[in-house]
């Protein structure tokens, strides 16, 4: 099950950004494969199923993509012991320290030796937009998800989106939930966060704790903020919710499931959009239900 979220917002409707039939034309030109012997990373987009016709697949409201990363790494510590040593030879036979260029040779050189000896790992990112909210959401960190777009702007020519964000200071908020019981209508405090002094980097973590406690609150009164926390919304999910709006540890509640008829479900690929329906479901409901408290911004266009 997908369990991370980050989410860019259109500054347009979707729909009149892209075509459907264009993106689904873009995402073929670029097909996921293993990298080849002398190659550190390569990027292409992934069919869900055994039909190539479904690297865009239509589930509900929204179109979903997976980007596949190959990548052959050579451990940090064995390149770096690698160069020392070959530099220290290069240094001893020429009588002086190498610059910085005759070392990158020496990087390229080790790299072309030993990446045909390391065995390529796969990872896979998944992304959905939906097309009545002019949402792009990503199922990975802020990191990997800049990559996708990078390379969906690459491929696309453009790509008009930016990182939601909150109008509201999302550490006041957190804090007046924890506080002063500062009620958000479907949205109740879960039992883990992530304290920080802003000043000092000094942070505290709580873990299956009451966070109305009077430790938690004694640690917001010393200028400790919430940088992360819990939140449940309604019956149907709960997500670790940072300040800057990046939602991890996404849960779906079984009633939520069971809805969706999903234990019930034997088919692959009726499963794998029953995945995707319910994960992209569950971050535009956590979106609806933390706006009227954040006031999340771009707002929908």
């Amino acid at each position: 099950m997908l369990n991370k979220a980050t989410v860019f917002r259109f500054n347009t409707q979707a729909s009149k950004v892209i075509s459907k039939d264009v993106l689904k034309a873009k995402l073929k030109e670029r097909p996921a494969r293993e990298c080849k012997q002398t190659e550190e990373i390569v990027f292409g987009w992934a069919s869900f199923t055994s039909d190539p016709e479904d690297v865009l697949l239509d589930v509900g409201s929204a179109s979903h993509m997976r980007l596949e990363i190959s990548e052959r790494k050579i451990p940090a510590k064995a390149l770096k012991r690698e160069l020392n040593k070959r530099v220290k030879q290069a240094e001893a036979k020429e009588g002086k320290r190498l610059k910085r260029d005759q070392k990158d040779e020496i990087i390229a050189q080790i790299k072309m030796e030993f990446l045909p000896k390391t065995i390529p790992t796969e990872s896979i990112v998944t992304a959905s937009i939906d097309w009545t909210e002019s949402l792009l959401i990503v199922d990975e960190s802020a990191k990997k998800a800049e990559t996708l777009t990078t390379l969906l702007r690459g491929g696309l020519g453009s790509l008009p989106i930016a990182r939601i964000g909150a109008e509201e200071d999302s550490h006041v908020v957190f804090s007046q939930m924890i506080t002063e019981d500062l009620a958000i209508e479907q949205i109740e405090m879960g039992d883990t966060a992530t304290l920080e002094n802003m000043t000092s980097k000094e942070k505290v973590s709580i873990s299956n704790g009451d966070l109305h406690c009077d430790e938690v609150k004694a640690h917001i009164s010393s200028e400790m903020v919430p940088r992360k926390v819990r939140l449940h919304f309604g019956d149907d999910c709960s997500a670790q919710v940072s300040d800057d709006l990046l939602f991890s540890g996404i849960k779906i509640s079984a009633a939520a499931k069971e809805r969706q008829g999903y234990d019930d479900i034997e088919d692959e690929v009726s499963k794998i959009q029953a995945d995707l329906f319910i994960w992209q479901s569950a971050v535009v409901q956590m979106l609806s239900f933390l706006n009227p408290g954040l006031k999340i911004s771009p707002a929908r266009p």
